[in-house]
């Protein structure tokens, strides 16, 4: 059975966790070794304008509103740093002592955040429950304080979720709505994130001109604002459509237009879909050596990213290729890719390397 803290006992205890944090002379030590391909991608879009270095020290902390939330924020982005560095407890602990101070002072909007934030970290220890109930809490706040880009934030966050469990309709309208807050307040980027969100949920219902549509318009806002992974993110949505469709000119074109720019950032899982995803249209346009070559690019990577997908479907793949081979006929007997697999992101892919709120496969 749940209390209620009286006002009283939240500030004591907003005081005890300042005190807490005054008696810290250094942060704890977060070490950047050599980053790690999901990790390039998710900093380049995700922390614009927030170095990924720790302070030196927790700054002098003096008792007034002002001064918490100056702690909370940083207890934020102390939280943000440990969950790059996979440390998905210091970050749950860092992001919980943030909404103690928050909560105590009324700092709605840092709350709603911080728990967008304590959402993801969830999330990404496949905590879904918990990280919905997160969801939908800031959501709540972030739509009563009038705080749009929070509220898409959780919204994207709550599509993803309900993706994952194929409730497909629920998850068109949490991206359909967050699209909509993003582009009245001109966020450009969430825009992108929940159009590709929901061209997957489009793809996964066989509502392939839509997905097609949903894809081509993230594409087009992508380039705008010289974002090459989304470019990438969007031309891989669009291969699969196409691929779908069985528009294997277009869908070759758009998977090595993507495979060119993941080679080009770094990024390791869109690198392997997209390899897997050119390799099935060569495969049906009967370029038998070709298909094999993107198998034999795409396998060994997967096996060192230990990613589920990426290793079966090669292991599919050089099946059906080796049997094409044979009967000079250019059939794949896998079955129609599914749409969360695009651009990086697929359940069985860690989720500790995927970003969070900023994007789908981000």
């Amino acid at each position: 059975m749940s209390t209620v803290m009286s006002s009283d006992g939240k500030k004591a205890r907003a005081e005890r966790e300042l005190d807490e944090l005054a008696e810290v002379s250094t942060t704890p030590q977060l070490n950047t070794p050599e980053q790690t391909d999901s990790s390039k991608e998710t900093e380049a879009t995700k922390f614009e304008g927030i170095k990924l270095s720790a302070p030196n020290a927790i700054p002098v902390i003096k008792r007034g509103e002002q001064s918490a939330t100056r702690s909370a924020v940083q207890l934020l982005r102390i939280g943000e740093m440990h969950r790059l560095q996979g440390r998905p407890r210091e970050a749950s602990d860092a992001f919980k002592r943030g909404l103690t101070i928050a909560r105590a002072i009324g700092d709605r909007a840092t709350v709603a955040d911080l728990l967008i934030e304590l959402a993801d970290n969830c999330r990404a220890q496949s905590k879904d429950e918990e990280a919905e109930a997160h969801f939908t809490e800031a959501r709540a706040i972030s739509r009563s304080i009038g705080g749009h880009r929070s509220q898409g934030n959780a919204l994207f966050g709550l599509g993803n979720l309900q993706l994952g469990r194929a409730k497909y309709i629920e998850a068109g309208s949490s991206f359909s709505e967050a699209v909509a807050i993003h582009k009245s307040i001109g966020n450009d980027l969430g825009r992108a994130n929940a159009l590709f969100g929901l061209g997957d949920v489009q793809g996964a219902r066989s509502k392939y001109i839509e997905a097609e549509s949903s894809y081509a318009e993230a594409l087009a806002i992508c380039k705008t604002i010289g974002d090459d992974l989304g470019r990438g993110n969007a031309l891989g949505g669009l291969g699969h459509v196409q691929r779908a469709r069985s528009k294997y000119i277009e869908a070759g074109s758009s998977f090595a237009e993507s495979l060119a720019i993941y080679k080009s950032i770094g990024n390791d899982y869109g690198r392997v879909n997209s390899s897997l995803g050119l390799s099935e249209v060569r495969l049906h346009q009967a370029r038998y050596a070709e298909a094999k070559a993107l198998v034999d690019d795409a396998a060994p990577i997967a096996e060192r990213l230990q990613y589920g997908w990426g290793i079966h479907q090669s292991k599919v793949l050089l099946q059906d290729i080796l049997e094409g081979e044979r009967s000079g006929i250019g059939q794949s007997t896998t079955p129609p890719t599914d749409f969360t697999t695009r651009s990086g992101q697929h359940p069985t892919c860690p989720a500790s390397a995927l970003p969070l709120t900023v994007g789908p496969f981000r």
